[in-house]
């Protein structure tokens, strides 16, 4: 209907790019003219291009303590990286839900709404809510398996951060439609 992956990504794009090449051209501009060590300028390149190609989360998690002062002057990026490998999957999970409900949908009659199975929203919330529920299972997994050892892949892992974004969809697919009527209803007064 009105779903463009192709505009939701530019949106996306238009929104955080620039001001991710700004921060990135800054950091790294300072670090220079502040004498950031000849020894270190390689690990800031990669990590600068980690940033600016949203794998950051995946560079610390190989390697880098989230903790340990001093690793990298872009570790906050790691946030923004699962963001944006996130934008990237979920539409085309949505489109995967839709072609499955929609396909079961048309074998059918159109006037046998009954029987048709789940709207597109419920079965994108029970995706949502799955998928929450799995990368929590496995951040559990993460952190028991790692428990005397630096927690950061845990903590920083795409796949054991996907819990919370998805939980806000799950929340939205619930909410479809809900939001509206809420709104049209007159004020108790």
């Amino acid at each position: 209907s009105g779903l463009s992956v192709r505009r939701f990504w530019g949106r996306r794009i238009r929104r955080l790019v620039p001001a991710l090449v700004a921060m990135v051209v800054g950091v790294v501009a300072a670090a220079l003219a502040l004498g950031w060590p000849a020894d270190e300028r390689r690990a800031l390149a990669i990590d600068a291009t980690a940033t600016l190609t949203w794998w950051a989360n995946w560079r610390q998690a190989a390697g880098q303590s989230y903790w340990d002062a001093g690793e990298s002057l872009f570790r906050h990026a790691w946030s923004l990286s699962i963001e944006e490998q996130f934008y990237l999957l979920w539409p085309v999970a949505i489109l995967g839900v839709l072609a499955l409900v929609s396909g079961r949908g048309a074998r059918r009659r159109s006037d046998d709404r009954a029987r048709r199975g789940p709207s597109v929203a419920a079965a994108i919330g029970i995706v949502a809510a799955v998928g929450a529920l799995a990368s929590t299972t496995w951040m559990i997994v993460l952190s028991s398996r790692l428990s005397d050892a630096d927690l950061s892949r845990a903590y920083v892992g795409t796949d054991s951060r996907m819990a919370t974004p998805l939980v806000g969809c799950a929340l939205a697919a619930l909410l479809a439609g809900r939001v509206d009527r809420w709104a049209a209803q007159p004020a108790a007064g």
